[in-house]
């Protein structure tokens, strides 16, 4: 292609005529730029090597641009080969399509869509070329010119258009089955029309909007937009690669006809496996307003299902369209879910997806570097509508009130569609048999040759035949709205445009009102289909006229679109309008339409006020009162006519009219005016009136009427108008606010609620609560609340309508709203004539309310106090409370009955005349009969309030004004007297005769001749009440101010006069005595309940109470059934309030109520007996007098004045006898103990007798009673037990008081007298039990049977107490009071023989030793001195008595008899009887005991020396042995020894220690308390010094080591214990050890120093040989025959009195044959060196002892060694380093201990002794020199081993290393011992071992060695050459073994010397000057040292002593060393 020549070549056979050689020619350029068959894989091109070259053959073939009009032309002439134009097609796809269009350039590229762009309708002919190829690749290229060039694609879519292709596709894309075809046919149908208008609109007039309307809508399938630009390259590739593919099929199978190509489809065309997205898949999903970077891949596409070897080429459609399958449809929210899932399954298919995107061209392979491609977007053929939704929704069935589409439309549509199809195809078929086909000229020419004809789309519509019956306005069909909105579902639809609808619809509604005329009366849309009509039907849409029910249709319709967007819509101009209409219309279901859609429009606030200017509101009104027309309320019958009341009810005649001849016709009812109209008797001028109308009115100006006679049938019922009527005033009156921003009332008051005031409308509001309809009623309600609300002046005249009445009357429960209303309105109505009376807040509610005489008192509480919430409920509630009595029967046979009659049949003439208004009279109260003898108070019911039994604990609130109102009504019926006027001057005011009122079973007036008077009273109860309330509602409607001005005086009268006759019916003329006791009654509640409450208030009726309780002194009738009861609640009233407040009770004493009280008590009492029941009257005011007297006692101005009166005290005393009446004896036990804080009233108690009373009431107690029964202390109910157990306590608590004794907050004065009673009735100790706050434990104990150590207390004793209390009560003195001396000398006969010390029964007490005494300490004291006073006594009669003996007993004696005593006795301590002085002594010992084991703080009772001494007198006592009171001695010193001071006590007498000593031998039974004690004594030094210096130690051996008396283990093992604290006493302790040595030996020593007790004696049972102790039978049967014969010896003599030092005598021990045994530190030197590895207890101690003695021994032998044994230097030196290997830490303590310099020193000594002589002829024989060595050499050597072995520690190492001056250097030493006869190697380890690398002190022995040539003696060892400079080691004398092993260490020294260090450098200098050096130095030689050398303690010298033969030999090097270094 280099040569312009060929490419001219090729261009002029394009050129040549023929059609084959041109289709050769074109095929051949579709080889050369990558299309056609021969093409290859673009996808293999990795290296763009392809990719350049077919970009650079396209620049060569299309540089000029003629050459791309001469291609194009040979497709514009009309009739083309099929071959030929199958080859300019792919050259195209090649130039034009993806992937290969990035090799076009862009200038060619541009270009060439121009020109293709233009052959317009020759190209859409190539759709109907028989190969399929073709068709889809003209589809791609159709594609790729809406993508790139807009304006190419604007001028092929009007060709597309004006051809008709348009039409076709789009009827194919409609109807035809799904596949391929179809799928073109959308694809091209979204191409053409997508965003050209012309297009659009074609579909609007051949679609219902509704349907369009999808092509706007948003897709669903919108994915995330990094997925989505993925899934565009994704698809770009797939692209490329089926292009790729679809070349590779042969093309020269087409045919002529083209049909008969291989297919793989099945039968069926299972489309829905094979179908893929075409060229507008993926734009196809984008919405109008998208984003033109973000493609969506559609979710529901699925890969093609064919087998991968399969011929293809039919399977994909070139132009596809989203498969719009079943499955999508249905569920379109499973399609998102499959949507990641298709594209990761087809990335790796073989068939792919054709999709075109905009923008993806540069998305494919990545081009090479070199190659750059110039290409950019020049059109924008993104789809901007929503197709694959709306062919979804065209094939669906819809039924909305945008769209009626279903399968009838769509045949309608075909038949449309097939019909214009047809008619173009005639016409084109036509006019080509006019014009023929064009010649080969025109093609050439290249000039397109225009079609014939032109399709004329601009008026082609389609018609819906079926929807012709629809009313369309503004594209809605208002019958399918309508039905979703009475549905509920109005939301299901978005309207589009809402106000343009709304305003559409009502254009079509007054347009209706003109097209509805009629001809000759029929309408002409009910007449049928006619031309001849024209139909405003067409103008909005695909439906039709509809009918003369358009108009109500619209309303509806504006109705339900008004309510949803009257925001959007705001204000309505046609809203007087539709006001008017309603009222004007003649159309009863028109006006109900409109009724409904002026109710929504009340929903903004400018229609309101237009509304309301045209007269809205009182049209309302009026419509409100048609509700009474329908109205189907039962009336509740009248009493007075019951069975007319159930028959047929005619309907009343209200109206009257005059005839057409001018004659007055009537009355007569509603419906009859109804059917004179129907038969045209009269017309709208006809003049009606009905009663209350003013004037006469013509027919037409009455609304009621005029709307009667409305025609066609209602739509809602009347109720449901009355409801929206109510509505419209609502959401009037809410329309305009009667309070601003700020909260300030608007004045004057806004129109509407000014115009709903007036007397036109506010009646009728009203009266619309008689309909008795809920919604009615709770919505008229509501809005007077609302209109009254701030508008004073309806406010207080809203009772003149009549509202309340009608609101009574109302049967219904939702009372809510009337509630409310009556909560604003009820105190605020002018009833009684005038304005002030409205506003009068001084009178009750019963008169301030106009509700006053209607309801109960207690509902104007409810609704004034709580709200109309709880009102309502209250209102519909059977509720019979002290709060409220309302039931349902009250509220219909009283309320609602008394109502209706007062109405009379103003209801029944409602229904008749709607407008009637009611005439107001004010009703007579109604009268309750359960209210009958009801009393209300405050806010209560006293009656029901007092009922306890019903109504128990009854919550009260508000008790300072609940108490301010008894008490107001208290003094009003005091003063009430009969009213002033008089029953006849009653009678003459309500103008009747009591005969007309009367009854009929009244009796009859007594006749003249009879002399009875007339009783008018008696008469007057036979008033019949009906009777009496019609004649008084007669007179107050005549006198009303409201209506009579002048009759203000006389309605008043007429009120009194009513009044007063209720009263008189009633009986209730003057004070009633059953009121006064329910105000009394009512007061005691409260004060009994909320008295805590009440007490800040001082009680305000003292005056009327006291009244109340005053008896005259003659008046005997006082307990009468009358008058009893008023006293027994007026005396607890005086009770309660004084136990309330202090204030009423200083209050009561100064209103001088003491002596009314004590009168009334004093009279009762003569009444009352013990067994008087508490129910009698006289027995419960008793009671309440005695409570009141409990309170008053606090007082001390009270107290005075009881005891002024006389009689008083005895009668308090007296209450207390009177068991029946609990409450009486409580109270006058109260009073006792209240009073005794007086001296005076004490006395005054105690002359009346009141211990004889008080004392039985103690023991009637019982504990077993249960408490929780116990209820008030009013005492109703309380059982009989509980009662005489709140009695004894009370009793106990008075007797408490009375004595003094009591230890309350308020102490009473003692009083001695009856203290001293107490003391001797109740025994001290019960006595003393009165001072606690809680007596239970007194009065238990008094009425049961108990023996305790402190109380011995039973029946017999009880009996005693109860025979004397009853002797005392019958012996009165002279003057008649009662006398207390016997009670002092009273003694109980059962506790005469116990011995009684401390308050304490001692025999008692040692039988229960755990019990807790009540003062320990008192009773220890006591215990002792008791102790000491019989141990004198004992001393005394034993003839060893103290001076001073009697003294103590006598005075021990007077203590016993004294109450502070602590120490007494009980009985006589005989003189004779030495048996009584043990037993006592022994209990008291014994009570001793066991209180210092229960409470061993006591200890400190007895912490000195005086108060110990008894104790130990006892045991020199000449009985003690006699009986076991020396072991309880010995107990009780055991428990005091666990106290400090005890112990120092104890000690502080060294002759109790003696004793304690002495005990261990004279006394065995003894020894284990004695060994006790002195085991807790051990720890002093007083015990430690008497054991060593006193002979303690022999007397306790001799426990430890009996010689022949069987001594039990655990004594043993205690007197081992004993020894072992004794040696580990601080002070005295080594003088105990070392006494304890000169008998045992260390071993056992360090045995009882350690213990435990047990071990002792084991050790000294066996025999033992260990290094630490040698101990056999034999030894310790000596030791126990010395120790025997001393103990006794020394016992004798201290038994004498001779108190002497005593010391062990000299080898006491049984040691004798251990003595020359060596022995250091308590080891025995030779047993340890046989088990050296034995445990030592102390190895430190003995490490320490070989030492000194080792070094002792050596420096001996320096000075004479013939006195020392010569084997104990060695002896120890072996034990020394035996110890050092078994424990190697201890090296390091022997460098602390400075013992290093020392050894070092011994050895320089030794070896200072023989110098090592280096001419010293040295046999050969080895073994000949070791057993020729001097003890000196030994010695020498012994030192080197101790050395050696203590090397190993680095502190003894660096010790060796420091030096001072004069001391011997250690590595010289060493240097020398080196050549001792058997100590080179030890020396040379020894030196190893200190040259570690740990020294620090290795650099200073580094320079001792290199000072003395160490080194160089070291390389002379190692020299092998015999006669060398050095040849030491042949001086050596070693045997092979030794001398391998040197040559070892040797190294190994040198090593250590030469490898760190300050002197590091210099070593190896002279190391490496040395050849003997070089021969070692590189070798490693642990081989030759025995295997565990390294790691035993002993080193390799330890293990050469040990093993004689050695297994390793280091032999001489060779001659010649290598001289290559052997690896490490």
């Amino acid at each position: 292609m280099s040569f312009p020549a060929a490419v001219g070549r090729i261009m002029g056979l394009l050129r040549n005529g023929s059609e084959g050689v041109a289709a050769e020619a074109i095929g051949l350029i579709a080889m050369l730029i990558g299309g056609g068959p021969g093409d290859i894989n673009m996808l293999s091109d990795t290296k763009g090597e392809q990719h350049a070259t077919i970009m650079h053959t396209k620049s060569v073939l299309f540089a000029e641009q003629s050459n791309l009009t001469l291609l194009v032309n040979r497709l514009k002439p009309i009739s083309v080969s099929p071959l030929l134009s199958m080859a300019v097609v792919e050259v195209l796809e090649a130039m034009i399509c993806e992937p290969h269009s990035e090799t076009t350039q862009y200038t060619v590229f541009v270009e060439l869509l121009r020109l293709v762009a233009g052959l317009r309708r020759r190209l859409f002919a190539l759709f109907g070329h028989p190969a399929e190829s073709v068709r889809e690749t003209v589809a791609v290229i159709m594609r790729s010119i809406a993508e790139e060039d807009a304006v190419a694609a604007e001028s092929m879519r009007d060709a597309a258009l004006r051809d008709g292709a348009l039409l076709r596709h789009l009827l194919h894309a409609f109807y035809l089955p799904a596949g391929e075809r179809r799928d073109v046919s959308r694809q091209l149908v979204a191409l053409w029309a997508d965003s050209y208008q012309p297009a659009l609109d074609l579909l609007s007039r051949v679609l219902p909007p509704g349907l369009v309307a999808y092509l706007h809508t948003r897709s669903n399938g919108i994915l995330d937009e990094d997925i989505s630009n993925q899934e565009v390259s994704l698809m770009s590739r797939r692209q490329r690669r089926l292009l790729q593919q679809r070349r590779n099929r042969p093309v020269k199978e087409i045919a002529s006809q083209g049909h008969n190509m291989p297919s793989v489809n099945d039968a069926e065309g299972n489309d829905q496996a094979r179908q893929t997205s075409g060229v507008g898949g993926l734009d196809g999903y984008r919405n109008s307003a998208g984003d033109p970077n973000v493609g969506n891949i559609p979710s529901d596409v699925r890969s093609s299902r064919v087998p991968a070897g399969e011929n293809y080429s039919n399977e994909v459609p070139a132009v596809g369209v989203l498969p719009i399958d079943k499955s999508a449809i249905d569920s379109p929210d499973n399609n998102a879910a499959h949507a990641c899932e298709s594209v990761e399954t087809n990335a790796t298919s073989t068939h792919d997806f054709d999709v075109g995107s905009s923008g993806a061209k540069n998305s494919g392979l990545p081009a090479p570097a070199e190659v750059v491609t110039e290409n950019a977007n020049v059109g924008c053929g993104r789809l901007l509508l929503n197709w694959p939704d709306f062919w979804r929704a065209f094939g669906l069935d819809h039924n909305r009130a945008d769209l009626i589409w279903n399968e009838r439309t769509r045949q309608e549509l075909l038949e449309s569609l097939q019909a214009e199809v047809h008619k173009l195809d005639l016409e084109k078929e036509r006019t080509e048999d006019i014009v023929p086909g064009g010649t080969s000229k025109e093609s050439t020419s290249g000039q397109e040759i225009s079609p014939q004809i032109s399709w004329n789309y601009r008026e082609f519509s389609v018609r819906y035949p079926s929807l012709a019956k629809e009313v369309c306005v503004g594209q809605y069909y208002l019958r399918l709205l309508l039905e979703s909105g009475t549905g509920g579902r109005a939301e299901d639809f978005p309207l589009r445009d809402p106000v343009a609808f709304f305003r559409a619809l009502y254009h079509r509604f007054l347009c209706d009102a003109d097209t509805g005329l009629t001809v000759d009366g029929a309408v002409p849309d009910e007449m049928g289909p006619s031309d001849d009509w024209c139909d405003m039907g067409r103008l909005d849409g695909f439906g039709g006229g509809g009918g003369s029910s358009v108009r109500e249709l619209c309303a509806r319709a504006m109705a339900i679109v008004y309510e949803q967007h009257h925001n959007s819509i705001g204000s309505f101009e046609g809203t007087a309008h539709v006001t008017v209409l309603v009222d004007r219309t003649n159309d009863r279901a028109l006006r109900h339409r409109l009724l409904l859609l002026l109710k929504v429009l009340m929903k903004v606030l400018p229609n309101v006020e237009a509304c309301v200017l045209v007269g809205g509101c009182v049209l309302a009104v009026d419509l409100l009162t048609v509700i009474h027309e329908a109205s189907e309320r039962t009336a509740i019958p009248l009493q007075s006519n019951l069975i007319a009341a159930t028959a047929f009810m005619e309907p009343l005649k209200e109206w009257m009219f005059m005839d057409k001849d001018n004659a007055q016709v009537g009355p007569v009812e509603k419906d009859a005016i109804r059917r004179f109209w129907s038969v045209k008797e009269i017309d709208w001028t006809t003049r009606c009136w009905a009663s209350g109308m003013p004037d006469w009115k013509r027919l037409r100006d009455i609304r009621e009427l005029r709307w009667t006679m409305a025609v066609r049938v209602p739509v809602i019922t009347p109720i449901q108008v009355g409801e929206v009527a109510l509505s419209i005033l609502h959401s009037m009156v809410a329309a305009h606010s009667d309070i601003d921003d700020a909260g300030e009332i608007v004045m004057p008051t806004p129109r509407v609620k000014w115009i709903l005031s007036s007397p036109r409308c506010l009646p009728h509001i009203a009266q619309a609560m008689l309909s008795g309809e809920p919604t009615i009623v709770e919505a008229s309600a509501a809005l007077l609340k609302a209109i009254v609300t701030r508008n004073p002046k309806a406010m207080i005249r809203l009772y003149s309508t009549g509202a309340f009445y009608f609101a009574l009357a109302y049967p219904g429960s939702n009372l809510l709203s009337i509630s409310q209303l009556f909560s604003v309105t009820h105190a605020y109505q002018a009833f009684h004539g005038g304005e002030e009376a409205a506003v009068s807040s001084s009178l009750p509610w019963a008169k301030r309310s106009v509700l006053g005489g209607l309801l109960p008192e207690s509902l104007l509480y409810v609704l004034e106090r709580s709200g109309p919430v709880s009102f309502a409920a209250a209102m519909v509630s059977d509720s019979d409370t002290p709060e409220i009595i309302w039931t349902h029967k009250m509220r219909a046979e009283n309320l609602i009955r008394q109502v209706l009659q007062h109405l009379g049949d103003f209801p029944q003439k409602l229904s008749q005349h709607c407008h009637s208004l009611y005439d107001y009279a004010p009703m007579p109260p109604v009268t309750y009969a359960e209210l009958k003898d009801e009393m209300w108070c405050h806010r209560y019911y006293l009656r029901n309030l007092c009922d306890e039994i019903r109504f128990p604990n009854w919550p009260i609130v508000e008790h300072v004004e609940f108490l301010q109102s008894l008490l107001v009504m208290w003094r009003e019926e005091l003063t009430r007297r009969p009213m002033d006027l008089s029953e006849e001057e009653a009678c003459r005011i309500l103008e009747i005769s009591i005969e007309e009122v009367s009854r009929d079973d009244a009796p009859k007036k007594p006749s003249a001749e009879s002399n009875e008077i007339p009783n008018i009273s008696k008469q007057i109860e036979y008033i019949d009440e009906e009777k009496l309330k019609r004649q008084y509602r007669k007179l107050a409607m005549k006198y009303h101010p409201d209506k009579n001005p002048e009759g203000r005086e006389k309605f008043l009268a007429v009120q009194k006069a009513y009044e007063c006759l209720q009263v008189t019916m009633q009986g209730l003329q003057g004070p009633q005595n059953w009121r006064l006791l329910l105000l009394l009654k009512g007061q005691c509640i409260l004060y009994r309940r909320y008295g805590n409450v009440l007490m800040p208030f001082k009680y305000a009726g003292y005056p009327m109470l006291l009244n109340a309780i005053t008896v005259a002194d003659d008046d005997n009738n006082f307990l009468s059934s009358d008058r009893a009861p008023l006293l027994v609640a007026a005396s607890e009233l005086v009770w309660l309030t004084c136990e309330s407040s202090s204030l009423n009770g200083e209050q009561l004493v100064r209103d001088g109520g003491i002596p009314l009280l004590a009168t009334l008590l004093s009279r009762c009492m003569s009444v009352v007996q013990p067994t008087t029941p508490a129910s009698e009257p006289s027995a419960t005011i008793v009671a309440n007098i005695m409570q009141t007297f409990s309170v008053l006692s606090q007082f001390e101005s009270a107290r005075t004045e009881m005891l002024e009166f006389s009689g008083l005290v005895e009668d308090i005393v007296h209450c207390t006898e009177l068991e029946l009446v609990a409450t009486a004896t409580d109270a006058a036990l109260r009073t006792i103990s209240h009073v005794s804080v007086s001296s005076e009233f004490q006395n005054a108690l105690l002359k009346a007798g009141v211990l004889w009373y008080l004392m039985p009431l103690l023991l009637q107690y019982d504990s077993t009673a249960e408490e929780s029964d116990k209820i008030d202390a009013h005492g109703v109910g309380t059982s009989v037990q509980i009662a005489k157990n709140l009695h004894a306590v009370q009793a106990s608590f008075a007797l408490s008081r009375l004595s003094g004794l009591g230890s309350r907050e308020t102490p009473t004065p003692y009083n001695q007298a009856a203290a001293d009673a107490l003391g001797a009735l109740l025994t001290p100790k019960l006595a003393s039990l009165l001072k606690d706050k809680l007596a239970k434990d007194l009065l238990s104990t008094l009425n049961s049977n108990l023996e305790s150590p402190e109380i011995i207390w039973n029946s017999s004793t009880r009996s005693e107490l109860l025979k004397f209390v009853e002797e005392q009560r019958a012996i009165l003195s002279h003057d008649g009071s009662f006398d207390l001396k016997d009670a002092h000398s009273f003694v109980y006969e059962a506790l005469s023989k116990e011995l009684y010390i401390g308050n304490v029964y001692l025999r008692v007490y040692n039988d229960q030793p755990d019990f807790e005494t009540t003062e320990p300490e008192d009773f220890c004291l006591a215990l002792v001195n008791f102790i000491s006073h019989l141990v004198h006594n004992a001393q005394a009669e034993s003839g060893d008595t103290h001076v001073n003996g009697d003294v103590t007993t006598e005075s021990s004696l007077k203590q016993q008899s004294s109450e502070d005593s602590s120490a007494s006795v009980e009985g006589e301590i005989k003189e004779t009887e030495e048996f009584d002085l043990i037993k006592n002594l022994r209990y008291g010992l014994k009570s001793l005991q066991h209180l210092l084991t229960k409470n061993p703080n006591l200890a400190s009772v007895l912490s000195t020396k005086e108060k110990l001494l008894p104790l130990f007198e006892c045991f020199s006592l000449p009985v003690a042995s006699a009986s076991n009171i020396t072991q309880i001695c010995l107990s009780v010193l055991s428990r005091l020894t666990t106290y400090a001071p005890c112990l120092e006590a104890m000690v502080a007498d060294g002759s109790s220690l003696l004793i304690l000593l002495q005990m261990l031998h004279s006394t065995p039974s003894c020894r284990e308390g004695a060994l006790h004690v002195l085991y807790a004594l051990a720890s002093t030094p007083e015990l430690a010094w008497a054991a060593a210096k006193h002979g303690g130690v022999v007397f306790i051996l001799e426990v430890l080591l009996p010689i022949k008396e069987e001594i039990p283990l655990q004594q043993r093992a205690a007197a081992a214990s004993l020894l072992g604290k004794l040696v580990g006493q601080m002070m005295h302790g080594p003088r105990v050890a070392i006494t304890l040595a000169r008998f045992l030996p260390d071993g056992l020593v360090s045995i009882i120093r350690d213990g435990p007790g047990e071990a002792v004696v084991n050790a000294l049972e066996q025999t033992t040989e260990t290094p630490e102790l040698v101990w056999t039978p034999a030894m310790a049967a000596s030791l126990s025959a010395q120790i025997a014969t001393m103990a006794s010896d020394l016992y004798r003599e201290q038994v004498k009195g001779h108190v002497v030092d005593w010391d062990v005598p000299e080898q006491a021990s049984g040691q004798q044959e251990m003595k020359d045994e060596p022995q250091v530190g308590g080891i025995y030197v030779r047993l340890f060196l046989k088990d050296p590895k034995f445990p030592l207890r102390n190895p430190k101690r003995f490490l320490e002892g070989l030492l000194d003695q080792y070094l002792t021994s050596i420096a001996a032998t320096h000075y004479d060694s013939q006195a020392v044994h010569a084997e104990l230097p060695l002896l120890l030196s072996a034990a020394l380093v035996s110890l050092l290997r078994v424990y190697p830490a201890l090296a390091d303590h022997v460098g602390y201990l400075g013992y290093v310099p020392k050894l070092v020193s011994a050895v320089a000594y030794e070896a200072s002794r023989e110098s090592m002589a280096t001419e010293t002829c040295v046999s050969e024989d080895t073994s000949s020199l070791q057993t020729s060595q001097t003890p000196q050499e030994r010695i020498r050597l012994s030192c080197l081993r101790v050395l050696h072995q203590l090397a190993g520690s680095t502190t003894c190492a660096e010790a060796m290393a420091a030096t001072s001056v004069g001391t011997p250097q250690v590595v010289p030493l060493l240097m020398k011992a080196i050549g001792w006869q058997g100590g080179s190697i030890l020396a040379l380890e020894t030196l190893k071992r200190l040259v570690v690398a740990g020294n620090r002190a290795r650099d200073a022995l580094v320079a001792q060695g290199l000072k003395v040539g160490l080194v160089e003696v070291l390389l002379g060892l190692l020299d092998w050459r015999a006669g060398g400079r050095n040849g030491l080691c042949s001086q050596m004398n070693w045997n092979e073994s030794e001398a391998s092993i040197g040559r070892v260490l040797a190294i190994e020294v040198l090593h250590a010397f030469a490898t760190e260090g300050a002197y590091c450098t210099k070593v190896r200098d002279i190391l490496n000057a040395s050849d003997v050096w070089n021969a070692y130095k590189d070798q490693r030689h642990d081989l030759f040292l025995p295997s565990n050398a390294q790691t035993s303690a002993a080193g390799v010298a330890g293990l050469i002593e040990s093993s004689s033969t050695l297994t390793y030999a280091l032999p001489a090097p060779p001659t010649q060393p290598s001289q290559t270094k052997s690896p490490t």
